[in-house]
């Protein structure tokens, strides 16, 4: 990929990003195997956090200082496409809307007000 001159010198900092991200990809696993609406909170940090991703690789993308395409072309569209379909469920759960699918069963939603849910 030849981004080799323009990594940190100390590779910690590469160390702890992957630390980062598997912590995350474990939350959302988490949360994914439990009750949505009780982990709304953490989704919206999960959301947020795709934001702050894609919106610093559309930066850099912008400014033309990236070590590689891939990290804005291939990882940064990504996360921007999850922080729309996160934000789209959060907007769901907002809602109240009662039921809705899921790859794996149908879940019921109880009514709730804008207050409850923040």
């Amino acid at each position: 990929m030849n981004i080799s001159d323009k990594l940190p010198a100390f590779g910690g900092y590469l160390t702890l990003l992957g630390a980062f991200v598997l912590v995350i990809g474990i939350a959302y696993a988490l949360i994914a195997r439990g009750e949505l609406l009780r982990n709304a909170d953490l989704i919206l940090v999960g959301t947020l956090y795709k934001l702050a991703y894609s919106g610093t690789a559309f930066y850099y993308w912008s400014q033309g200082n990236l070590p590689h395409i891939a990290f804005a072309a291939l990882f940064g569209v990504a996360d921007a496409v999850f922080f729309r379909l996160d934000g789209g469920m959060l907007l769901v759960f907002e809602a109240g809307t009662h039921k809705f699918e899921t790859g794996r069963r149908r879940l019921s939603v109880p009514s709730r007000t804008r207050n409850d849910f923040w």
